[in-house]
């Protein structure tokens, strides 16, 4: 059965209704919401961001919600579009190879991990790329168990599209290079677990 990709478009449209939110609405009063500065850093400025965002190890208790909320929120418009891009090439890859249920399983359990990690090191951040490197962890598993054949059949544009999300961004900074690694290795063991459930399963299927 061929699966499609609606989880991994669902999630960048749930990430674009937040931002939304955080950014028109629930922003701090005389915000001037269309400015560069808010454009480009503007959830700073917003109350979902002030609730939900990654604080320091010392600063969490008892706000451990922010471990998952944190994976929801961006600080502009430019960290939601590199996100995004990397949700929708990263994410449709594993989900079609594993399903919607495993995608967000995989999501969530990277994102939680990633945040875990970098709270040891952040005083305030946000962001979806733990997750989405958890992703890039479970797609580097499907390519060594297969060969590469799960990435050598994506076009060319997509391939390098993926590689510059995988790089670029962790160059800006300590805190990017913890939760990015952190959920990669979260991914790889996620990949691990859930693919080898999905093999026996198909398996037991064709029996």
């Amino acid at each position: 059965m061929k699966r499609r990709a609606r989880a991994s478009y669902g999630m960048v449209i749930f990430l674009i209704m937040i931002f939304g939110v955080d950014f028109l609405v629930l922003n701090k009063a005389d915000t001037v919401i269309w400015s560069a500065d808010h454009l480009l850093y503007g959830n700073q400025w917003g109350y979902l961001t002030q609730y939900g965002r990654l604080l320091n190890v010392r600063a969490m208790n008892p706000e451990w919600w922010r471990l998952l909320t944190c994976q929801f929120l961006h600080s502009g418009v430019l960290h939601l579009f590199v996100n995004g891009i990397g949700l929708i090439c990263i994410g449709s890859i594993v989900e079609k190879r594993v399903g919607a249920k495993r995608f967000l399983l995989c999501y969530l359990l990277s994102g939680i991990g990633s945040a875990l990690i970098t709270m040891f090191f952040t005083y305030g951040s946000v962001g979806a790329s733990g997750a989405i490197f958890g992703l890039a962890g479970m797609l580097l598993v499907f390519m060594i168990r297969e060969r590469k054949q799960v990435w050598s059949r994506e076009p060319i544009f997509k391939r390098l599209l993926i590689l510059a999300y995988l790089i670029l961004p962790n160059l800006s900074g300590i805190n990017s290079i913890v939760s990015h690694e952190a959920g990669l290795i979260c991914g790889i063991v996620a990949g691990l677990l859930l693919v080898g459930k999905q093999e026996n399963e198909e398996k037991l299927e064709l029996n």
